[in-house]
């Protein structure tokens, strides 16, 4: 690879034609010179460009050096390449000429106008490009809008250079977790994807389901013992939650569970920002930054699931939450991969608010609960008809109240389930306390419906 430094010439052009004077020596393409000329310049100069200043001074044409291009002139064959090149130099003067704008603007976005020369007009359709030639990182930038003008010039010898007076207007990205921070937050994970092996389940074919509704629970708040009385956190939460799914598993040894229902969801994560506030934006007191709430969380609900799929194999199934709307279904879709390969735990593929699982004579229908009101009880047999005719034992499971209300609208049971989550300030200042800290699961049979309601209670 070259090294030479751009400090080393009086000038970018002389340094240009440097680089591709040894590029032969050192086994690089057009593109490679091209990438480490921009690379040392701060620049976006096209291959075409760069190659064309390359080739203009190589061939003796110094700035300023008139004697030397009418020697090369002399020559009709190389009348062409040289008006090519000088065309290609002009073109690298008029972006080198451009005035450049950046602002930043009232509302925090930004604003960046410069010229460009571009080989492949479809780049300009590539967002990622257009943030890159403008300085901006794509995983932090998104653009708002974006104007590319043609810039016609006509040159000597007839050429005609297209140039692009490119304006985007930009904002921070926020709510959105990039394909690649997702891959990075994996590398500590065991990418494996495997059965969960030597286990024996003797009663696949049964009638009893375990339906294990872990909702609100809020990973990542942070309750101060000088504002509300005790401590409440993110270590705390998790020890919980594995506590009351180790208290299940125990108390279901001795009964003949052929499947699990583990609904995901329902207000997982206490935050969904970056900046710590729900999805709607009302900030939150929690005790742990973004990212790494989302790789604890994942790597608890994982172990959780993986403990309880020692009992029976599993179905995941998503119910959207209002704090964490698109966290919490980002951490779906990464169980769905995580466990693709696994024919124990099936993620079953549906992002509709409202959800619904059919056992047998049983249909439990899953929502947040916090916008459909007493529309609910009307919801269930005019969006699953088929399901509701083939069914007896109705009933809704619905969180965002955090205590525990059920009653019975025609025949249907409609439960609010508690939850496991401590307080923080804003509850215990506006009187939201009082609620038990527990978790509420059901035992359904195919044929009799509902037979138990189990709680484990968190001390």
């Amino acid at each position: 690879m070259i090294e030479i430094k751009r400090d080393d010439y009086s000038c970018d052009e002389e340094f240009i034609a440097k680089v591709y004077n040894l590029k032969t020596d050192n086994n690089m393409t057009n593109k490679e010179c091209n990438t480490y000329i921009n690379s040392m310049l701060g620049s976006n100069y096209s291959e075409s460009t760069t190659r064309g200043i390359g080739k203009y001074i190589n061939l003796g044409q110094e700035i300023q050096s008139e004697k030397n291009l009418s020697e090369l002139k002399g020559e009709k064959k190389d009348n062409e390449e040289i008006s090519t090149l000088k065309h290609e130099y002009n073109n690298y003067e008029q972006i080198k000429s451009y005035k450049e704008v950046v602002e930043i603007n009232k509302d925090g976005s930004c604003s960046s106008d410069k010229l460009i020369g571009i080989e492949d007009e479809d780049n300009l359709k590539d967002e990622n490009f257009l943030l890159g030639v403008h300085n901006y990182d794509p995983k932090v930038w998104q653009i708002v809008s974006a104007r590319n003008s043609i810039w016609n010039t006509q040159l000597k010898g007839g050429k005609v250079t297209k140039l692009y007076a490119s304006k985007i207007n930009v904002k921070p990205r926020v709510n959105s977790i990039s394909p690649e921070e997702i891959k990075e937050w994996f590398k500590e994970f065991d990418r494996e994807n495997k059965t969960v092996k030597n286990i024996n389940y003797k009663h696949t074919e049964g009638k009893l389901l375990f339906e294990f509704p872990m909702v609100d629970l809020h990973y990542g708040k942070k309750g101060y013992i000088f504002e509300i009385g005790k401590e409440s956190s993110s270590e705390a939460t998790e020890d919980n939650f594995l506590k009351v799914i180790a208290d299940f598993k125990d108390r279901l040894k001795d009964k003949p569970i052929s499947r699990i229902i583990f609904p995901i969801g329902n207000d997982l994560f206490n935050s969904d920002t970056i900046d710590g506030s729900t999805t709607k934006g009302t900030k939150q007191d929690n005790d742990m930054r973004w990212k790494q709430l989302f790789k604890r969380g994942l790597k608890m609900i994982t172990q959780g699931i993986d403990m309880l799929s020692e009992i029976a194999p599993l179905d995941l199934i998503y119910v959207e939450g209002n704090h964490d709307t698109m966290s919490a279904y980002h951490l779906f879709v990464a169980l769905e991969a995580y466990y693709r390969k696994d024919d124990v735990v099936n993620v079953i593929d549906s992002a509709l608010t409202r959800q619904y699982y059919k056992w047998g004579k049983c249909l439990i229908g899953y929502s947040h609960g916090d916008c459909e009101g007493k529309r609910i009880s009307g919801l269930m047999q005019n969006e699953q008809p088929k399901l509701w005719g083939e069914t007896v034992f109705r009933e809704w499971h619905l969180a965002h109240l955090h205590h525990e209300i059920a009653k019975e609208d025609n025949g249907m049971i409609i439960r609010h389930l508690p939850s496991i989550t401590g307080t923080d300030a804003w509850h215990y200042k506006s009187g939201y306390v009082g609620a038990l800290q527990k978790c509420q699961a059901f035992i359904w049979d195919k044929e009799s419906g509902l037979m138990e309601i189990l709680m484990s209670y968190v001390q």
